[in-house]
């Protein structure tokens, strides 16, 4: 059996990875997409903050979760897995399963309103 091909959508938060994503998965056929937001046990050790300022070293990332769920993948009869995950090869247990990332760069002014609407509408929406 062939293994799926494995695509990365990566980029800053607010940027665009999701809608980049749901295209792609639009337009390729037997595809299916993991999603980065979906795991609450993916975590960094350190505040978010000092890690940005420090070393941006994505492999502090606790990702094991995401990546079991694409080597589960990697076995099933699928043509496309597209991962929407922000650090593309970077880090290395994930980054070792992808054949192809892209990266949309996004100005941050934009990826930043773009992420406020979208939280402000998701609070809105749970409120009703």
């Amino acid at each position: 059996m062939k293994k799926p091909f494995v695509i990365s959508i990566s980029g800053v938060s607010g940027g665009g990875k999701t809608t980049v994503t749901n295209a792609l998965k639009d337009s390729l056929k037997n595809s299916v997409v993991v999603s980065f937001d979906d795991y609450d046990d993916i975590k960094l050790e350190r505040d978010i903050n000092d890690w940005s300022a420090d070393t941006n070293d994505e492999n502090e990332w606790y990702v094991e979760p995401l990546a079991k769920t694409i080597e589960r993948l990697l076995n099933e009869p699928f043509d496309f897995i597209i991962v929407d995950y922000p650090f593309g090869y970077r880090n290395s247990r994930v980054g070792q399963y992808i054949n192809f990332a892209v990266f949309v760069d996004t100005p941050l002014d934009i990826a930043l309103a773009r992420r406020t609407i979208r939280d402000y509408t998701n609070r809105a929406e749970e409120r009703n």
